[in-house]
């Protein structure tokens, strides 16, 4: 997040940056928690924890395309249904297991 960014505007942005795509956000899926450890022996630095805040999103514009000079490698549609065979971040894991719960819902 920017300073003084929203988490929904800090979505959009990501969105935009490393895919090329605008968005529209729809709803909240949730939030995953991530606990980094990464912490130099003899530091006095704490164990760090992350929120990642995930929404459902419908393009409304742009191109695909591969971010210049960032973090992402790559870009791709890929199909839902195929999303299983593909190496993966755990984030994608939960990202579909928060849209499962939210179509039971």
């Amino acid at each position: 997040m920017e300073p003084g960014e929203s988490t929904e505007e800090t979505a959009i942005r990501e969105v935009r940056e490393e895919s090329g795509f605008d968005v529209v956000l729809s709803d909240l899926l949730g939030v995953d928690v991530i606990y980094v450890t990464q912490v130099a022996p003899g530091s006095d630095a704490e164990d760090t924890r992350g929120l990642r805040v995930v929404y459902r999103g419908h393009i409304v514009g742009g191109q695909l395309e591969v971010e210049q000079n960032g973090s992402t490698d790559d870009v791709a549609w890929i199909p839902l249904t195929d999303v299983g065979d593909l190496e993966r971040v755990e984030l994608v894991d939960s990202a579909i297991a928060m849209l499962g719960s939210t179509a039971a819902s």
